[in-house]
């Protein structure tokens, strides 16, 4: 009798995390779709991989937070570009004939001194000197001569701009303090040992038990595992074809046992498509 056996899971390690998490969410499915009793997988085993999957899931929202940061990067350039039109208006409006003008960009300019370097102040820095900036203009005084140049328009979309730039900064900075205290590695080594337990149990419970669902279920898992190398190895691949350097060469799996096991087609790994997909 030939025994099955599960594919080498070695090369997990080279992937990134959201290809890891995907093979952790289709061994979810197919650990539930089989049942703990039928696997002999002990409850707090599975509970605890769930739950590091879980922290895991919201790493890798996490690492997707770029698109947070584009979305500041694209909010500070706007407010840049708009402080700088402002103090450009006011330095020139010096030399302007009209006495009114002048008076008023004089009378800015000496206010507006101590906020020449702005643009090049770290984000938070920035958004303390923006309020300044506003509170100074707003005075009563100081209006009369915003609206003397027409900059009346500019200091309210700085006031909507910074509002708007307050917010996206707090909220990175409580996505960031949320998961401070995990890191993917930490994470993805719990997972690790995990996931070896489990199988580990699963493969010793089908030496001694002859039972189509331990073996559909090792037939799975080696399908979930082929498909992600090949998804790895073609990621990887496509990197060294463009010519970028492709530091990550897979540990290509080298003990499968099971000739069929990675076209396994059961209604086991279809219920774990359909479930997660």
């Amino acid at each position: 009798m030939v025994y099955l056996k599960f594919r080498d899971s070695s090369f997990l390690r080279r992937c990134n995390n959201a290809e890891y998490a995907y093979v952790g969410t289709k061994v979810i499915s197919l650990v539930s779709a089989t049942g703990l009793e039928t696997l002999g997988i002990p409850e707090e085993f599975f509970t605890k991989y769930q739950a590091r999957k879980a922290v895991l899931t919201n790493l890798v929202s996490m690492s997707r937070s770029s698109v947070e940061t584009t979305k500041i990067n694209e909010m500070e350039a706007k407010i840049d570009g708009l402080l700088k039109y402002m103090l450009s208006v006011i330095s020139k409006a010096r030399e302007n004939p009209i006495a009114a003008k002048k008076e008023a960009s004089l009378v800015l300019y000496n206010e507006a001194k101590v906020y020449l370097d702005i643009t090049k102040r770290p984000q938070q820095q920035k958004l303390e000197v923006i309020s300044g900036l506003l509170h100074d203009f707003g005075q009563s005084d100081m209006a009369v001569h915003v609206n003397t140049l027409g900059l009346e328009a500019e200091v309210e979309q700085l006031t909507l701009l910074h509002a708007q730039f307050s917010v996206l900064l707090d909220n990175r900075s409580s996505t960031q303090m949320k998961h401070s205290e995990e890191t993917s590695r930490k994470v993805r080594k719990d997972m690790d040992e995990l996931f070896e337990m489990m199988i580990a149990i699963v493969w010793a419970k089908s030496l001694t038990e002859s039972s189509e669902d331990l073996t559909s279920f090792i037939k799975c898992v080696n399908k979930v595992l082929s498909d992600a190398e090949t998804a790895y190895n073609k990621r990887t691949a496509k990197r060294t074809e463009s010519g970028g350097e492709n530091t990550e060469t897979p540990e290509t799996g080298n003990n499968v046992f099971d000739e069929d096991g990675d076209s396994a087609n059961t209604e086991l790994d279809e219920a774990a498509a359909s479930g997660n997909d």
